[in-house]
């Protein structure tokens, strides 16, 4: 009579209360994601959205997406492009639309990552005997709920990260519907590979993603029935393998790599970096922007976490066709998936660790958590999941407001990491010196453990310091313009951490922006001094900043100020800016000033003047210059 009554209620607990469970726990995250609902572009969103080539794009063109890269940073990620192309048409640069746009792709993991899951539990033995479908749930739940995954779905950029995450668990869900006990379905597999295919072209890095689905499939193989195991049949797994190869060959080709390092800073590197994706993936710590790997006091500790993962990962893909275990999936899975980030091809990201790296490693993390979860008594197994739910909870709630923008993420890691170097240097340039508390930056300059660094943050105080009110009478904005010369040459040598410490030659390359902009503080303060922009000029056009040199020289020249004996030189830099701006009847004109404004006419003014005349069709006066520009250069 007791089996009669309480198996119904069973039967409806394990039915709904799962159901429940993950609706409660995707409400949560929705909650929490809609604090960002009205946050602005900020970053890289910017470059690829407002001010990138895609705004430009007709619709009938949309096909060179899947040509050529279509966006500032020379990526190639046709999918991702394609859908910011289409918010652009839809709604407009409307922030709020792109960043709704994030979020539906995010919800639209959490049934698959239910069903895929449920069916990977159900093909290791461990867990036949156990609730798959309160398991699954349970993954799901921690999945959405995850702190790492508010960098890729509030930041808008981030969404190559959730795009790439999405297709690759549909991916992974086709690939296991494969399996028939005569051999694989054509057509799930061949739709296996167009979603991965998807996957890769939303962001490259889900070439990783094959070799799991290959696993999975040799797995598979490996189960059906002698008679029916044919060899051809690996033909599926191998395609797998050849797809991920092959697009792994073309866009290692064809992003910017950093020079090689050989040395022991690059082994610990690797295993820093893959401890630390690691933690990140299974720990309830709060979430930062930038994490210092080499400068942590954990670095030992995620080195050898690192090679316990690796260590784990090769013995778990030796095991797995002997002794089927989930551990020996989810290990080898996890490490797979984290191999782009783990700089085996060297390049400069912002920090060598980044949440939104971990977006879809975290599940195969999530799964080994839960399945080790089930082996414990159920009050003890609730209690540590629960401990878990509502810690993730709490580091997704609170970490959303946090990146609202650049200036809300560098406080926030600032006040984590005080003595690293990064949010060090972005708290100077992006809140301390703004607002002119010139001793507040100077105390967090003498904070960084760069030598080389801390030298020029310095000196970019002093700089911006030249815009005060007695700059000219103390000398100190002809000190500031001498700085900026002088550290332009300063910067093209690379400190020797930056060698193996990718970051550091990241934000290297961004100390001429740096600079770029003490100039943009210097002519804002000092509008009428034409000496000002006339170096101002110059110094855009050596960066090639054609808009900001015209801008800067034309002040100049135009100014009634500005020293006789400069103004030639003023017209020929004015000149090459506008000829380099493909404005050759505009430069034509600066050019032959410039030629009038010289006592000695400059053999190069000529030679430039030739140049437009050649771009202009007129081959006689181009003759003609060009004979000025020999006869300057002979003499």
């Amino acid at each position: 009579m007791t089996t009669l009554t309480h198996s119904p209620l069973k039967t409806y607990v394990n039915r709904y209360l799962p159901v429940i469970m993950m609706l409660v726990s995707v409400t949560v995250a929705m909650l929490a994601y809609l604090q960002a609902a009205h946050f602005p572009f900020f970053a890289d969103d910017k470059a690829y959205i407002e001010y990138g080539p895609l705004t430009e794009l007709a619709f009938s063109d949309l096909w060179k997406l899947f040509l050529q890269p279509y966006n500032p940073f020379s990526e190639f990620l046709p999918l991702r492009d394609f859908s910011y192309r289409f918010d652009i048409k839809s709604f407009g640069l409307n922030p709020f639309a792109f960043r709704m746009h994030n979020l539906v792709l995010y919800l639209l993991c959490s049934p698959l990552i239910y069903f895929a899951t449920k069916k990977l539990f159900e093909c290791f033995p461990a867990q036949k005997s156990a609730n798959t479908t309160w398991m699954a749930a349970t993954v799901t739940a921690l999945f959405m709920l995850h702190p790492s995954h508010t960098e890729a779905v509030v930041w808008i950029s981030g969404r190559k990260d959730v795009m790439a995450g999405l297709f690759s668990i549909l991916a992974i869900w086709l690939s296991m519907h494969t399996h028939r006990n005569n051999g694989f379905s054509v057509r799930y597999a061949s739709a296996t590979l167009i979603a991965l295919l998807a996957a890769i072209f939303s962001k490259a890095s889900a070439v990783t993603v094959a070799p799991v689905i290959s696993l999975l499939w040799l797995l598979f193989w490996k189960d059906i029935p002698a008679a029916s195991r044919h060899r051809s049949l690996l033909i599926w797994p191998l395609s797998s393998l050849a797809l991920g190869l092959f697009t792994a060959w073309f866009f290692a080709t064809s992003i910017e790599r950093a020079p090689f390092y050989l040395g022991a800073e690059t082994a610990s590197r690797f295993f820093a970096i893959l401890g630390w994706m690691a933690r990140l993936a299974i720990s309830s710590e709060s979430r930062h922007f930038y994490y210092p790997v080499f400068e942590n006091a954990s670095f030992p500790y995620m080195v050898a976490l690192g090679i316990a993962v690796l260590f784990t990962s090769v013995i778990g893909v030796i095991l797995i066709f002997r002794k089927r275990a989930l551990w020996s999936f989810a290990v080898p899975a996890f490490f797979l998936i984290c191999i782009p980030s783990l700089q085996l091809i060297p390049y400069s990201p912002p920090s060598l660790v980044s949440d939104r790296f971990i977006f879809l490693a975290a599940w195969p993390a999530i799964m080994l958590v839960v399945a080790i979860a089930w082996r414990i008594k159920p009050l003890p197994r609730i209690i540590f999941l629960m401990v878990i739910l509502v810690t993730w909870s709490y580091g997704t709630i609170t970490r959303v407001p946090e990146l609202k923008n650049h200036v809300t993420i560098v406080k926030a890691d600032f006040r984590a990491y005080p003595n690293y170097y990064m949010p060090a240097t972005y708290a100077i340039v992006d809140i301390t010196l703004p607002d002119n508390y010139y001793d507040e930056s100077i105390a967090i300059a003498n904070t960084i453990s760069i030598p080389e660094l801390r030298d020029v943050m310095l000196k970019i105080i002093d700089i911006h310091h030249g815009a005060d009110a007695d700059a000219i009478e103390s000398g100190k904005l002809h000190n500031s313009i001498r700085l900026l010369w002088e550290l332009k040459d300063k910067i093209k040598q690379y400190p020797d951490q930056a060698k193996w410490d990718m970051p550091v030659a990241n934000l290297w390359k961004k100390l001429l922006k740096f600079l770029s902009a003490e100039w943009e503080v210097l002519v804002r303060s000092y509008p009428d001094n034409a000496l000002v922009a006339y170096n101002a000029g110059v110094w855009s056009l050596e960066m090639n900043v054609l808009w900001k040199a015209v801008e800067y020289l034309e002040a100049a020249t135009k100014s009634p100020n500005l020293p006789k004996d400069t103004l030639g030189s003023a017209y020929h830099n004015l000149g090459i800016a506008l000829l380099r701006s493909q404005r050759p009847n505009d430069a034509e004109k600066i050019f032959i000033a410039a030629i009038k404004a010289q006592r000695d006419p400059q053999s190069i003014t000529y030679c430039a003047l030739a140049e437009v005349y050649r771009q202009t069709q007129r081959q006689q006066d181009a003759a003609d210059a060009e004979e000025h520009c020999k006869h300057g250069e002979a003499g």
